[in-house]
């Protein structure tokens, strides 16, 4: 019997597929420090919380978390379709072909993982990390031999880059094959760049779906660490995680964490439930995967669910205050003046780089020349957009107190690549091809000068 409660059920990426908004990952624990009888426990704890997505990889334990996880939902009894069983491939082995992204991995893998799990199918398979070792052709038409034998229904990436999985959804597009339907980055409230900057474009071209880990930082979120200070139950404790301990319990962090503590007492609920409710919130967060060794952990962190609806802008605020990690565009663009002679005084031009749009998905320059002519005002703008897989130029030619018409309209596709100059460069010549044609009478000329905002 699975008592939901306030469980949600989200569509992965742009998928059909249902998962449960906070699931379970076996990273750690499972093998490392519970055996098959405590997972059991916590397996069925999640599930009476409304839990169904269960995440693994044929790294952790070195195999040995993936043949618990199996073995205990064996035991229990549960549907296999009631459930939604994730792995990752990347990491199998010493040998040299035990590791990576090639096709002769990818399927070994996968069938090794299976056998593990004792499963006949995965529903998701992640590629761990990227391999730059193989063509991403080679991994894309691997993956997608695994989803033509049924061994997995859906595949994804974990810390692949935004450049990355659009790679791989071009080579899945030429060649017709499925295409990566999610990504499994880090993201808390320290590590935020990735899902709320760099993957934004890939939200609404790809429709990629997240399934973020370490809501907690490690633990860091809970609020349990201090300098000097770490539970010998806990996972910095573990020998393995030492080096992980020393570089992130420092004074910056600790100074953060202290700082939320208020906040969650003013909401009368812990830090860690404010730390998984805020993750949860990013309406591009299809999943949390959270992690535990207790049942009382899972307890805790499934009423982090409750505590959603309590982050109100005004919260929001107060949190971002004390982190201050909200990802920023990097200051990638430059002011400079450019100066050309031969212009009259009633010309002028603008051209500004502003910040339209979506953020994420690049901006524009808006390129204006006016000129008065025998009682007409004649316009003449580019707009020279700059979004993530390409430059579109549009000119716009029109005259004021003429005879209503539309405005002339050319538009350029240009490769990713072009330096800023060499847009403006584009422009310029743009302007030159039609100035005759379209007013003869009135030529455009280069004004004296204009004011240009262009990348570093």
């Amino acid at each position: 019997m699975v008592a939901g409660g306030n469980m949600h059920y989200k569509n992965l990426g742009r998928s059909g597929l249902k998962v449960s908004q906070l699931s379970y990952g076996a990273w750690v624990s499972f093998g490392n420090q519970l055996d098959v009888k405590e997972a059991k426990a916590l397996l069925q704890c999640c599930r009476d919380h409304g839990v169904n997505f269960f995440d693994n990889a044929e790294v952790y334990a070195n195999g040995r978390a993936e043949e618990i996880m199996g073995q205990a939902i064996r035991e229990l009894g549960w549907r296999r379709s009631d459930l939604v069983v994730s792995t990752k491939i990347f990491w199998g082995g010493p040998g040299p072909n035990d590791k990576g992204l090639s096709r002769k991995h990818i399927v070994e893998g996968t069938r090794a993982s299976l056998r593990r799990l004792d499963m006949e199918y995965v529903d998701v398979l992640y590629c761990h990390r990227p391999d730059a070792a193989t063509p991403i052709e080679e991994t894309v038409r691997a993956i997608n031999h695994v989803i033509d034998r049924g061994w997995a229904f859906y595949w994804g990436t974990s810390e692949w880059s935004a450049q990355q999985i659009t790679e791989a959804w071009a080579v899945a597009n030429r060649l017709d094959l499925v295409g990566p339907i999610v990504e499994q980055p880090e993201y808390n409230l320290l590590s935020r760049h990735k899902v709320e900057l760099e993957y934004l474009p890939l939200y609404s071209t790809y429709g990629l779906g997240l399934t973020t880990w370490s809501p907690l930082a490690s633990g860091v979120l809970t609020g349990k660490y201090s300098r000097g200070n770490i539970p010998p139950d806990s996972r910095f404790a573990l020998e393995n995680y030492k080096n992980l301990a020393s570089r992130s319990l420092v004074d910056d962090v600790l100074r953060k964490v202290n700082g939320l503590k208020p906040i969650a007492d003013e909401l009368g609920v812990p830090l860690s439930q404010l730390a998984i409710a805020w993750c949860a919130s990013n309406p591009n967060v299809s999943a949390v995967i959270t992690g535990a060794t207790k049942e009382s952990q899972i307890i805790e962190n499934m009423k982090a669910l409750d505590v959603i609806p309590l982050l109100t802008p005004d919260v929001l605020e107060k949190i971002e205050a004390v982190v201050q990690s909200k990802p920023k565009r990097p200051e990638s663009y430059r002011e400079m003046d450019l100066t050309m002679a031969k212009a009259r005084p009633r010309e002028f031009r603008r051209l500004e780089l502003t910040d339209k749009g979506t953020e994420g998905h690049g901006g524009f320059v808006k390129h204006e020349l006016q000129r008065e002519c025998k009682g007409f005002i004649r316009v003449m703008s580019v707009e020279i957009h700059l979004p993530p897989n390409g430059i579109s130029i549009h000119v716009h030619l029109n005259k004021a107190k003429a005879p209503s018409s539309p405005p002339f309209v050319i538009l350029v596709i240009l490769p990713v690549g072009f330096l800023p100059i060499g847009v403006v460069a584009v422009g310029g010549i743009i302007f030159r091809l039609v100035k005759q044609a379209v007013h003869p009478e009135c030529p455009y000329r280069w004004p004296s000068h204009h004011h240009l905002t262009a990348p570093r």
